[in-house]
């Protein structure tokens, strides 16, 4: 689900046994918002953080200025970057940060009254070399479906224009 209270429960133990117990014992409260590999990103009003799903450690990999509004983290299927859009009254922006912590790399920003949709509105591509997004030139614009070079460049529309769309995803085999 999408918020889960203290940590997940997962079955485990020794092969045989259905024992179930908290992933992150004693752990703080986490809303799993994305996971790859043995990581997880999640956010709360200060910041975006990682957590190792071995070994319980974390790690706030961006802090917010302001209040992130509708933000979701979303890993790269390696489990390396974090693609994440922020957006406030006057411009939005993709964002993207290393999930060990690092420089954040802005890849596409929209002025108002253009705007990138922030809920769920990035997605990586299966071998993690684009990341996709939706941007509208206004509030009363259909959305446009568009992708961008994770590692930079010029943004490519895809041909796809929906009222709404949001929570973007891709099928691991494209």
């Amino acid at each position: 689900g999408e918020s889960e209270p203290r940590a997940a429960e997962v079955a485990g133990g020794n092969r045989g046994t259905r024992h179930v117990g908290p992933v992150f014992p004693g752990g703080s409260p986490v809303a799993r918002r994305s996971c790859a590999a043995d990581l997880m990103a999640d956010l709360n009003a200060s910041g975006i953080k990682v957590r190792n799903v071995q070994n319980g450690s974390e790690t706030e990999v961006y802090r917010f200025n302001q209040n992130p509004g509708s933000t979701v983290p979303v890993l790269s299927r390696s489990g390396r970057d974090i693609a994440f859009v922020l957006a406030d009254a006057a411009h939005s922006v993709l964002h993207v940060v290393p999930s060990d912590g690092g420089p954040v790399r802005d890849l596409v920003s929209a002025n108002s009254p253009a705007e990138l949709q922030p809920f769920y509105g990035a997605a990586w591509s299966p071998d993690d070399r684009f990341i996709y997004f939706a941007r509208r030139a206004d509030e009363k614009a259909p959305y446009e479906l568009l992708r961008v070079p994770a590692a930079g460049g010029t943004a490519q529309l895809m041909g796809l224009k929906v009222e709404d769309l949001r929570d973007l995803d891709n099928h691991p085999r494209g």
